[in-house]
C-alpha cells in the first residue's frame, strides 16, 4: 500500500514539475510573439506575494489576444485576490486540488463571453449565503441564486458577460450557463460548462453546467434549479447526443479524453458522462488503396440542414484519425489539395471505417443519406413527490423576485423607435435614456447640423443590436454619433449609415474605435487613404493561435496590441475605413472584406495576407456567376426555409463552408426558398454544396447533398430535393416552445388557437373534450374577454391533460410567423414539442381532426 501511494505521488509531483514547465515555455513564447515582457514584469511587479505572481502567469500564459488587449491587468489581480480569498474562507477551498483549482476556479474566462468584474460583485453578494453548507447543498443554493436574477430568453450570438445578464435580466443557455459557472467559481466552487454544439435528434444545441464536488462532477441546468444535482430537464435527451464537450482553460491533464490541445485551452470529451460511447476510427486512402497522411478529417453533425464539424483533425502516418462519439451517425469528411471524399458512420454499429479520397473539387454530383441519430432513452431521477414540491415553491418565490425587478423595466411597446429600444434595453434603459435625452436637445435647436444629429442619433439605435441596447453605456454611442462626418451625397445617406455610423461590426464587444482610432498619430498620418489603411493593417500580427475560439478583438485593443487573430484584424480594417468616413464591411453571406468605391459605386473585395505581410495585390474582385434553386415542392413543404430545410455552403480548400444568408441585405424575416432563391442569386466562382433535409419525429434525418459549380457570367440550375417517408411523422417548422413548458412539460403536445361563439371553434374542442389524451393538449383563446365567453358556454367538462387558457404570450402570432401563415383560419391546431419542432398545422375545421393528431 506505502509502495503505491509512493508511486502515484511520484507520478503526480513529476506532472506538476512537467505542467510548470509546460506553462513557463508557453508564457516566454506568448510574450515574445507579443512582445509583451516589459508590461508583463509591470503586471507582475503589482503582485503581493509569490502564490498572485504564479496565478497571474498562468492566466496570462494561455488567456485568448482580446483579454491582454481589452481589459486591464486589475481585473485579473482582482480576480485572482478574490479565488484565493474564497479557497481561504469556504470550508470546501482546501479540499480541492491544485490543478483542479486552477484550472476551474481560477479563470475569469469560462468560454466566449466578454468578461466583467463579476467574480467580486458575486463573491459578495453569495458568501454569506452559502456559509455553513456543505459544498454540494452550496452549489445547488448557488443555483437558486442565479434563477432569482436570470431566466431563458433566446438571444443573438455575442455572449453578454455575466453582470450584463443579471442585468438584463435573461440570457440565452449558453449565457445562463457562463453566469452560473462564475457564479459558483466565485464561491470557490469548480464548476465548467459542458457544450453539446448540435443535438443529432434536433435542431438545436444546448449549454449546462458541471460543479466539482468531494472529487466527482455533477451536472445541473443552469438557472434552472432542481431538488438534487444530476437531476435536469436534458438528463434523457442527452442520451441521444452525439458529442458534448468543454474547453478547459489553460494545458489541462485529466482523465478526460483529449480532443484538441490549442495555446488557450484544452478541449475535453465528457459525453461518456451522459450516454453510451466508442472511439470511431476513420483510416485515409487514395485510390490506389495507399494510406494517406497529413489529410484534414472533419467529424460532421447534421443539425441545421447542414454538415456541422464538430470534431477536426489530421490523420497520422497510418492515415487514421479517430473521436469519441455517441452511437448514432456521424458524416466524416476527409480532404487534401483537391481530392476529397467522405462516409456516413456509426461508432454502434462499426468502430472502423475507411475514406477513398475519390472525388475532385469540380465534380457535379449529388447522394441521399439516412443520418440516424442515437436511440431514445429514460434517466430514472429519484425525487419524492415533496422534495419536487419543496423545490417548485422556492422556484415560484425566485419568480417573483426577479419578476418585480423586471417590472422596473421600460413596458414594450408599440409605439415610436424611441419607445422601441427603451424597452428592448431592459436593465440598461436610463443608459439609453440619458442618451435619448442628450440627442433631443439637438432637435429643439433650428440648424441643420443640429437636425442632423437628431436624425442619425435615432437611426443610430436601429443599426445596434438588441443586446448593444442591452450592455452599452450612453457616452460609448454618443461618442459614434459626434465622431460621424455624415455622407457626401444625399443619395448616399443610407449607406453611410449603415457603414459608417454603424458602431458594429460582426459580433465584438463595441468600443469607441471611432475616436480612439483617430488619437493615434500613426493612424492620423494615413490621411484616409484606402491603400495607406490597407497597407498599415496589412502589417498588424497575425496570431491566429493565441486566438483559437476566434472572440473578437475590438479595434481599440488591436490598436493598443497591434496584433490580431485574422477575423480581428478584419474587423479593425473595417473600424479604420469607417473612421475616415469610408464604408466598409464584412460582407454577410460569404464573410467578405470590403470597402465601397465611389467612383465605380460598388463594393471592392479586399484580401490580407495570412501571415504579416499584406498580399501583393489585396484589391480586386472575383469573378462571379448566379446560383438558381429550383424547387417543385412536395406534399408537405410549399416554401423550404434556409438553415431549416436546407443551406448552401462554399468548399474551399477542401472544407465546407456555408454560407451566412440568414444575414442578407434586403431581406426581412426567415430565409426561404421563395423569398431569395427561386431567382438568380449572385455568388462568387467556385465549388459548392447544397444539403437538404427532412427531419422526421424519431430524429431520423433524410438527407440529399449536391454538388455544383458556379461559373463566371453563367447562371447554375440546381433541384432542390426535399426527400419524404409517408410512413414516419416529418417535421415542417420550428418554434419556440419555452413559454408553453410550464404547462407541457418535455414531450410532444398539442397546441390550439379558438375563437369564441364560432362554430368551427366549437366543433373542435368539443372533439377533443370526447377524447382521452396521452398528451398535452392547450386550448388557447386571444383574450380575457374571448376565455370568459368559453367559460360561459356549455362545454362538457375537459379531460385530463387538456387544458383552456388565454395566450398571453402571443403564440398565435408567432407560430403564424414561423410557419409563414399570412391570413389563418380559425381554429388553428398544431402538433409540436418541446424542441419547437412543429409536426403538423391544421387551419379550420376538418372532420377526423383528432384521430389524424393522435395518428
Amino acid at each position: 500500500m506505502k509502495k503505491t501511494i509512493l508511486i502515484i505521488a511520484v507520478v503526480l509531483a513529476f506532472a506538476s514539475c512537467n505542467n510548470t514547465s509546460q506553462l513557463q515555455n508557453d508564457l516566454n513564447d506568448k510574450l515574445e510573439a507579443l512582445d509583451y515582457q516589459s508590461q508583463f514584469d509591470k503586471i507582475l511587479a503589482q503582485c503581493p506575494d509569490d502564490d498572485t505572481k504564479d496565478a497571474i502567469s498562468f492566466l496570462y500564459a494561455y488567456m485568448p489576444l482580446g483579454d491582454i488587449a481589452d481589459y486591464e491587468p486589475q481585473l485579473y489581480l482582482d480576480g485572482v485576490k478574490y479565488a484565493f480569498m474564497a479557497k481561504k474562507e469556504m470550508t470546501w477551498g482546501p479540499t480541492i486540488p491544485e490543478d483542479i483549482f486552477r484550472h476551474f476556479v481560477l479563470p475569469l474566462r469560462v468560454n466566449n463571453e466578454n468578461l466583467d468584474s463579476a467574480r467580486t460583485v458575486f463573491y459578495k453578494e453569495l458568501k454569506d449565503r452559502v456559509s455553513g453548507l456543505s459544498m454540494y447543498d452550496a452549489v445547488l443554493e448557488v443555483n437558486h441564486w442565479c434563477h432569482e436574477k436570470v431566466a431563458y430568453t433566446p438571444s443573438d450570438a455575442r455572449t453578454s458577460s455575466p453582470l450584463a445578464s443579471v442585468r438584463t435580466a435573461y440570457g440565452r443557455c449558453g449565457e445562463e450557463s457562463t453566469f452560473t459557472v462564475s457564479a459558483l467559481r466565485s464561491v470557490g466552487i469548480p464548476a465548467r460548462q459542458v457544450y453539446t454544439p448540435r443535438w443529432a435528434h434536433t435542431d438545436d444545441n444546448h449549454a449546462w453546467v458541471e460543479a466539482w464536488v468531494d472529487g466527482t462532477w455533477y451536472y445541473l441546468g443552469a438557472c434552472e434549479p432542481e431538488a438534487k444535482l444530476n437531476v435536469a430537464w436534458f438528463s434523457s435527451t442527452a442520451l441521444r447526443a452525439l458529442l458534448m464537450h468543454n474547453r478547459v482553460f489553460g494545458y489541462y491533464v485529466g482523465n478526460e479524453d483529449v480532443i484538441q490541445r490549442t495555446k488557450c485551452f484544452t478541449e475535453i470529451n465528457v459525453t461518456s458522462n451522459y450516454t453510451p460511447v466508442e472511439r470511431l476510427v476513420v483510416k485515409i486512402k487514395d485510390t490506389d488503396g495507399k494510406v494517406v497522411d497529413g489529410a484534414k478529417v472533419e467529424f460532421k453533425i447534421y443539425n441545421y440542414a447542414e454538415l456541422y464539424s464538430a470534431i477536426t483533425g489530421f490523420s497520422d502516418k497510418k492515415g487514421e484519425a479517430s473521436a469519441i462519439f455517441g452511437k448514432g451517425d456521424v458524416v466524416v469528411w476527409a480532404s487534401k489539395g483537391d481530392k476529397f471524399g467522405y462516409v456516413k458512420a456509426n461508432s454502434g454499429e462499426d468502430s472502423e471505417y475507411d475514406i477513398v479520397l475519390n472525388r475532385t473539387i469540380g465534380d457535379a454530383f449529388s447522394e441521399d443519406l439516412d443520418i440516424i441519430p442515437p436511440m431514445e432513452g429514460k434517466v430514472e431521477v429519484e425525487l419524492s413527490q415533496d422534495e419536487i414540491d419543496t423545490n417548485n415553491a422556492r422556484l415560484h418565490y425566485e419568480d417573483s423576485l426577479r419578476n418585480r425587478y423586471v417590472s422596473t423595466f421600460i413596458k414594450p411597446s408599440n409605439g415610436t423607435r424611441e419607445e422601441k429600444a427603451l424597452a428592448a434595453s431592459r436593465g440598461n434603459w436610463r443608459e439609453i435614456m440619458d442618451y435619448m435625452t442628450n440627442i433631443s436637445m439637438s432637435a429643439l435647436k433650428s440648424d441643420e447640423a443640429s437636425r442632423e444629429r437628431y436624425f442619425n442619433g435615432l437611426e443610430l439605435l436601429n443599426l445596434v443590436s438588441e443586446k448593444d441596447l442591452r450592455d452599452t453605456p450612453s457616452w460609448l454611442l454618443l461618442s459614434h454619433l459626434d465622431n460621424y462626418d455624415g455622407a457626401p451625397d444625399e443619395k448616399l445617406s443610407d449607406l453611410y449609415l449603415k457603414y459608417v455610423l454603424n458602431p458594429r461590426i460582426a459580433n465584438e464587444l463595441l468600443s469607441p474605435w471611432r475616436s480612439d482610432l483617430m488619437h493615434d498619430e500613426q493612424i492620423a498620418e494615413l490621411g484616409g487613404s484606402v491603400d495607406a489603411i490597407i497597407d498599415f493593417v496589412g502589417h498588424i500580427k497575425v496570431l491566429n493561435q493565441y486566438n483559437p475560439q476566434n472572440i473578437p478583438i475590438t479595434p481599440c485593443g488591436v490598436m493598443k496590441l497591434r496584433a490580431a487573430d485574422s477575423n480581428s484584424r478584419d474587423i479593425f480594417f473595417v473600424a479604420m475605413c469607417r473612421a475616415w468616413n469610408i464604408p466598409a464591411r464584412i460582407e454577410e453571406i460569404g464573410g467578405k472584406v470590403q470597402y465601397w468605391g465611389i467612383e465605380k459605386g460598388e463594393w471592392i473585395d479586399v484580401s490580407f495576407g495570412h501571415g504579416h505581410e499584406v498580399e501583393d495585390n489585396p484589391i480586386g474582385n472575383t469573378p462571379k456567376g448566379w446560383l438558381k434553386i429550383n424547387y417543385a415542392g412536395n406534399s408537405f413543404l410549399a416554401d423550404p426555409k434556409f438553415e431549416t430545410h436546407f443551406t448552401v455552403a462554399k468548399i474551399s480548400d477542401g472544407s465546407i463552408n456555408t454560407l451566412n444568408f440568414r444575414d442578407k441585405e434586403g431581406i426581412e424575416g426567415t430565409m426561404s426558398w421563395k423569398n431569395t432563391f427561386d431567382k438568380d442569386v449572385e455568388l462568387d466562382c467556385g465549388y459548392y454544396m447544397l444539403t437538404s433535409g427532412t427531419r422526421m419525429a424519431s430524429g431520423k434525418v433524410l438527407c440529399r447533398v449536391a454538388f455544383f459549380n458556379i461559373v463566371s457570367g453563367q447562371t447554375t440550375d440546381v433541384e432542390l430535393i426535399m426527400r419524404e417517408d409517408k410512413n414516419d411523422l416529418q417535421v415542417i417548422g420550428n418554434t419556440n416552445a419555452e413559454p408553453l413548458l410550464p404547462l407541457t412539460g418535455r414531450g410532444m403536445f398539442v397546441v390550439g388557437f379558438m375563437k369564441a361563439n364560432h362554430e368551427p371553434s366549437n366543433h373542435i374542442i368539443r372533439d377533443i373534450f370526447r377524447e382521452q389524451w396521452d398528451m398535452p393538449v392547450v386550448l388557447m383563446y386571444s383574450s380575457d374577454k374571448e376565455f370568459d365567453k368559453f367559460v360561459n358556454d356549455a362545454f362538457p367538462q375537459a379531460p385530463d391533460k387538456v387544458m383552456v387558457i388565454v395566450d398571453k404570450d402571443n403564440l398565435f402570432r408567432q407560430i403564424c410567423s414561423d410557419m409563414k401563415i399570412d391570413n389563418p383560419e380559425m381554429p388553428l391546431v398544431v402538433l409540436a414539442d418541446s424542441f419547437g419542432r412543429i409536426f403538423y398545422v391544421s387551419q379550420g375545421y376538418k372532420v377526423g381532426i383528432t384521430e389524424q393528431l393522435r395518428r
